[in-house]
């Protein structure tokens, strides 16, 4: 899953950049958002699996 958190985060980054670029745009500002709560969603499930010991270590 660590992967995936860092394609999600520069996903992230990369969406947040086109707001910059784009600040009236709503589409863009509406699928940042949709790419920032995909990552709080796969950070809150890692989080999960830290607290119930699901790791391998």
């Amino acid at each position: 899953m660590p992967d995936e958190v860092r394609r999600q985060g520069e996903r992230v980054v990369e969406m947040f950049a086109a707001c910059a670029a784009a600040p009236d745009d709503r589409a863009v500002a509406e699928t940042a958002d949709a790419e920032l709560a995909a990552l709080e969603e796969l950070l809150t499930g890692l989080a999960a699996e830290d607290a119930g010991g699901g790791g391998d270590g």
